[in-house]
């Protein structure tokens, strides 16, 4: 959760999509 503050609140908004629909892939769009 800590690693989506530094994202825009766009890229926040997708990453919590796709870590809805699967956990790993947002956890690595995060660092991507």
């Amino acid at each position: 959760m800590l690693t989506m503050q530094r994202g825009t609140g766009n890229q926040q908004t997708l990453i919590f999509a796709l870590q809805s629909n699967n956990t790993s892939m947002g956890f690595i769009l995060q660092f991507s």
